[in-house]
């Protein structure tokens, strides 16, 4: 008797995977029995070299492990992901789940967006929901030094132990040694949560989240996933094309090279973008001297600098409006079936 495979949700941010022990002692379960399994990441992107628990355990190698314990054939294994340029030497069965329909959040906006009344009170937004160190990098950064020219929530509440345990603060310390960083976390931490929006960041059409993009120039974007192989298009780097806003890009390592391969434009001719050849930490750095710049520029200047993008925006604002999940992974050679 032939059994349907089993299908095994992975949960992750970058690095980890948050039900690493149900899954595998599932997966465990499952190979015992010799039964095909399908580890799902649903519409999430991770670098699968990376994911796993921070540096210490891989989940390629605990498949390996696995398998070799249950002599259970790899090709029993179907790893779905929505990260545009996984390797596929790494497992036998890898398919694109990056398709159209709700589970996709990066086409969340198309053609919903309406409203285009740019009044640039501020320079910069960021809308942070759950805690990277990067984020926390960023989030201490405008926090600190450019808290009156931003626009900007960071929604971890100390009194949530969930929360506390998920802030990523030991990653920070180990990126950021610098004891000029320290003074500026303690800074964000000591006023969290900060919240400036009504409506919960996981309400992704609230009306005051999309028309806060009127108000600001560029938005910091700190994609979930950064480490590794990867470009994973979420509804994070959506926002700003799809409000016509310029943005400044933290993620893996040639996100802006693969927004242009799509045919998306970036902001090379207003601004250096070899940050984008750079990753973690120094990635943050290079973005940050951007940041410093942008943030002397007077009211005037940030609005004739913004008029002299608009071709950019309008040209990535039709772009977005007009995709699909087929035309994006043509780009990268993915056919419909894959």
């Amino acid at each position: 008797m032939t059994t349907s495979p089993k299908t095994l949700r992975i949960w992750s941010s970058d690095g980890i995977i948050y039900n690493l022990n149900d899954l595998v002692i599932e997966m465990c379960e499952s190979m015992s029995q010799q039964q095909d399994i399908v580890l799902d990441n649903e519409f999430e992107g991770p670098c699968l070299r990376s994911i796993g628990y921070k540096q210490d355990i891989n989940l390629l190698s605990l498949i390996e492990k696995c398998c070799q314990k249950f002599n259970y054939n790899k090709n029993k294994i179907i790893y779905t992901t929505s990260n545009l340029i996984e390797d596929k030497s790494l497992l036998p069965n890898i398919v694109y789940n990056f398709k159209n329909g709700s589970g996709n959040l990066f086409f969340t906006f198309q053609n919903k967006i309406k409203n285009f009344n740019k009044e640039l009170k501020y320079h910069f937004g960021s809308f942070i929901q759950h805690s990277t160190y990067p984020r926390l990098f960023f989030g201490s950064l405008l926090h600190d030094r450019y808290k009156d020219k931003s626009l900007y929530s960071y929604r971890r509440d100390l009194s949530n132990s969930t929360h506390v345990s998920n802030m990523d603060i030991e990653q920070f310390f180990f990126n950021f040694l610098d004891k000029k960083y320290f003074n500026q976390i303690n800074k964000l931490i000591a006023d969290l949560p900060i919240q400036v929006l009504s409506s919960d960041c996981n309400d992704h059409l609230a009306n005051d989240l999309l028309d806060s993009y009127n108000k600001f120039f560029v938005d910091i974007v700190t994609e979930t996933y950064f480490t590794g192989n990867l470009f994973f298009l979420s509804e994070k780097t959506a926002r700003p094309l799809a409000t016509k806003t310029p943005f400044l890009m933290f993620g893996a390592k040639n996100t802006l090279k693969h927004l242009r391969q799509i045919g998306f434009q970036t902001f090379d001719k207003f601004w250096s973008e070899s940050y984008d050849g750079a990753e973690g930490a120094l990635r943050c750095q290079m973005m940050s001297d951007i940041i410093e710049k942008i943030s002397k520029m007077p009211a005037d200047q940030l609005k004739n600098l913004y008029n002299r993008m608009l071709p950019v925006l309008e040209h990535n604002h039709k772009l977005y409006n007009s995709i699909d999940a087929d035309a994006v992974k043509k780009c990268f050679g993915i056919g419909n079936s894959q």
